[in-house]
């Protein structure tokens, strides 16, 4: 029983990798983008409306490109993380203690990506004048990418 276990949460883990690789170079980018690498339709994209330089556009491409790296080992590990959690739970000799380490891990995982999260939103409002600022508070919650989305960025400065 405890190897079927442990063979199913390998086998878990592993899945969770092997999907992690291939959404991360699947077609859609993402954060409004297309399939073919265009910003969606929806005012001229998220950032489409600010009348951004071509300074500021690469600025915040470069800041989006590092946030992505940044993220994406913590993403794993979270994952992994969370994988594990599983995995004490359904085990009936796990020690409680045990359990509550692997969660506070996860805990610990998600307030690093939060803070991750929003010093990337600092960054990018950085990059735009007050001008461009104003246009972005303008904006309900959620801007074009639904509720809470992106447009969150704006509530942030």
């Amino acid at each position: 029983m405890n190897r079927k276990i442990i063979i199913l949460g390998a086998a878990v883990a592993a899945l969770l990798l092997v999907s992690h690789a291939a959404l991360a170079f699947g077609p859609a980018g993402g954060m409004g983008m297309q399939v073919d690498g265009s910003e969606a339709e929806c005012a001229g994209g998220f950032w489409g409306d600010l009348e951004l330089s071509s300074s500021q556009a690469a600025a915040i491409e470069a800041l989006k490109k590092e946030f992505i790296l940044e993220k994406a080992p913590l993403v794993t590990e979270l994952r992994l993380r969370l994988t594990e959690v599983w995995r004490l739970r359904v085990e009936e000799e796990a020690d409680p203690a045990a359990r509550e380490a692997k969660r506070q891990e996860v805990q610990d995982l998600k307030k690093e990506l939060q803070a991750l999260g929003e010093a990337h939103r600092e960054d990018l409002m950085e990059v735009l004048t007050p001008e461009q600022r104003a246009v972005l508070e303008s904006r309900s919650p959620g801007g074009c990418f639904g509720r809470g989305g992106m447009g969150r960025l704006a509530k942030r400065s």
